[in-house]
């Protein structure tokens, strides 16, 4: 008897719970805006918006018609934080993969000495190291 009237209750409360009202997002206007492609793969584009919102992108296609054909490009945006900060980050996207900057960014700390030590000793000994850190090809001594 509890639970039916506790789930007549429930049922009660949800059916005149008063729907929330959401606000429509604002509509922001585009102030500027350009883009360029020619055949040979070269594109361009850039736009500004009314709410502080910038953005550029360049690209080309590298080493066309062969089997590693790939697009390398570069760019940039910035735009207003919620917190107030006016962010900016650039990037370029390549063969050897996806780079950006940035002063909000964070940064890598330094390499210890002891660290920096060993590197410089295996490049002064011409050893050889595969991607995951692992002795490829010692050098004869």
């Amino acid at each position: 008897m509890k639970l039916l009237i506790a789930s007549v209750l429930l049922v009660a409360v949800a059916v005149h719970a008063r729907p929330q009202q959401q606000q429509p997002a604002p509509v922001i206007q585009i102030l500027k805006y350009s883009q360029q492609q020619d055949p040979a793969g070269y594109y361009s584009f850039s736009f500004e918006t009314e709410n502080g919102i910038q953005a550029n992108e360049d690209g080309t296609v590298v080493r066309a018609g062969t089997d590693s054909e790939s697009t390398a490009k570069q760019g940039s945006f910035s735009y207003p934080g919620p917190d107030g900060v006016y962010y900016s980050l650039s990037y370029v996207a390549d063969d050897e993969g996806f780079r950006a900057s940035g002063a909000h960014l964070p940064t890598p700390p330094p390499i210890p000495a002891d660290i920096l030590e060993s590197l410089k000793e295996n490049e002064r000994e011409g050893n050889e190291f595969d991607e995951q850190g692992f002795l490829k090809k010692k050098r004869a001594v």
